[in-house]
């Protein structure tokens, strides 16, 4: 028997299975495999057998014909997984199936026949298999290159994996592989490598509009792949996990809810989902929001004059305004200190988020002239405060679906200092609103913060006035 010493170890091997190797849209695939020979084998054990034999300890199987099949899930076709291939079984009885994984050092494993629903026998004799992660995983024998590490399981070399990992002429839909699952059923040991409909999910606030890898984003973004958050109603949570060579690695994400199908991994203990492709993303519904805008009953366009002195303290809202958590949970409300009231948002203190909070009042553009507010600040540690005009913003509708116009650099918006707050509040000046702008529209206060990392700065606003 053989032992293939492949250079990779089994903890790269599970955080690579998703750094693929080519970004180009067809990436040099072959088309899918229409000839085919049945491999001549006999199936004589089940996977549920063969994981139940399975333990942390790495072995090498037995000297013997022992076969095994399962249906493929993943997919390497659109550079999201890579060299390493997710396996399901297909229970007839209703019971759950049950996933592992198989490593095979080579590219392109979808132009081999391992695409999903494929049916793929797998001949255990001389393999290595171990469970990694709670997941078995089956593959070559890997030792560091000092030669005296212990063994782990690593890939199986491109020259011989055709000799134990067979792809069958049989194949189903993977329809009938996917199941519908909640966040928390979905995040168990035993749904790892196999193919989910996680049900009722969105992505986190602070992740619409943007990327789905962001090579920038360094403190989400490591081994050649960004994760991004799933979440749903109840508050669960999984990290989303893309390459820098996913086809979609660079498309915006969706503000919507809906259905993300995929692959649940995991790795450092922590469950990850992965999608195949961008079809996968299926968030077609109306974003559910925890925090959703809060809008004024009585939106009218006009002039604006408002000093908050007529609501309770801790009010958020305001029949004129709209007071939207565009990103966390936290709004702007009213504080009152010295008899004066005003509205104040901050990052610092409780549960740590990140923030991106607007306060957005409409305007009649024709007929305003001027526009002026009054900031302090107190515990400063970065600047949270920017203003924008917007001519489409929808009230109570999704902010990144509006074109904001970057106004800030015309205001006097000093900092506060860093351990008291500001002794009194600040004249904004006054901004002459420019005669091309016309007839409906919004100037919005945008708090950005960060709980933790900050910045945290508290951000006060008084006296917002458009003659």
């Amino acid at each position: 028997m053989k032992n293939y010493i492949k250079t990779i170890a089994i903890t790269a091997l599970v955080s690579a299975a998703i750094a693929g190797c080519n970004n180009n849209d067809d990436y040099g695939i072959p088309n899918k495999v229409t000839t085919c020979t049945e491999p001549v084998v006999t199936v004589n054990k089940t996977v549920a057998e063969v994981i139940a034999a399975t333990n942390s300890q790495v072995r090498q199987y037995p000297d013997n014909d022992d076969t095994m099949e399962a249906y493929v899930t993943s997919s390497d076709e659109r550079g999201n997984f890579f060299k390493i291939v997710s396996l399901q079984t297909l229970p007839t009885d209703g019971s759950a199936p049950l996933g592992f994984s198989v490593a095979i050092d080579a590219n392109t494993l979808f132009g081999h026949g391992f695409y999903p629903g494929k049916k793929v026998y797998i001949k255990l004799k001389d393999l290595y298999y171990a469970t990694v992660e709670g997941s078995a995983i089956y593959g070559a024998a890997y030792r560091g290159s000092s030669g005296t590490e212990a063994i782990t399981v690593g890939r199986i070399p491109e020259s011989a994996f055709k000799k134990s990992i067979l792809p069958s002429c049989s194949e189903i839909s993977e329809e009938q592989l996917a199941r519908p699952l909640t966040l928390t059923q979905a995040m168990t040991n035993r749904n790892i490598n196999t193919l989910i409909d996680l049900q009722g999910v969105e992505f986190g606030d602070e992740f619409v509009g943007g990327t789905y890898f962001d090579a920038n984003d360094e403190a989400n973004t490591a081994g050649g792949a960004t994760n991004r958050t799933l979440v749903d109603r109840t508050g669960a949570s999984i990290v989303f996990r893309t390459s820098s060579f996913a086809n979609f690695s660079g498309n915006k994400i969706s503000g919507k809810s809906g259905v993300v199908r995929g692959i649940l991994t995991k790795y450092a203990g922590v469950f990850q989902f992965v999608a195949r492709y961008e079809s996968d993303i299926r968030l077609t519904e109306d974003r559910f929001d925890n925090s959703p805008p809060i809008t004024g009953a009585n939106i009218t366009y006009g002039l604006y004059n408002e000093n908050f002195t007529s609501y309770a303290a801790n009010n958020r809202i305001f029949p004129n305004a709209i007071n939207d958590p565009a990103i966390g949970s936290r709004y702007w409300d009213v504080r009152i200190f010295n008899n004066n009231k005003y509205i104040q948002m901050t990052s610092f203190g409780g549960v740590a988020e990140t923030n991106r909070t607007l306060f957005i009042v409409p305007v009649d553009m024709t007929l305003a002239t001027t526009f002026s507010f009054k900031t302090a600040s107190g515990y400063d540690n970065g600047s949270v405060l920017k203003v924008y005009y917007s001519l489409n913003y929808v009230p109570g509708g999704n902010i990144t679906d509006a074109t904001l116009v970057d106004i800030t650099s015309n205001f006097n918006i000093p900092a506060g200092p860093p351990a008291a707050y500001a002794s009194g509040f600040t004249p904004s000046g006054n901004y002459s609103i420019p005669a091309e702008l016309t007839g409906n529209g919004y100037f919005i206060f945008e708090y950005r913060g960060k709980g933790g990392s900050g910045p945290t700065t508290t951000m006060q606003l008084d006296d917002i006035v458009v003659n």
